[in-house]
């Protein structure tokens, strides 16, 4: 099941400004490509 970007947000807690600079430093921190993100996220809840 796919997220929201307000569930996203909720889950990492972090503004709405920040998030594409943390998702992006989250992808390449952690070698994930864009279709293995929601299932990173799953991951974390």
């Amino acid at each position: 099941m796919r997220k929201s970007k307000e569930e996203i947000l909720s889950i990492l807690c972090i503004t709405d400004g920040s998030y594409r600079v943390m998702k992006s430093r989250a992808r390449k921190r952690f070698n994930i490509e864009d279709d293995d993100w929601e299932a990173f996220l799953q991951k974390l809840k």
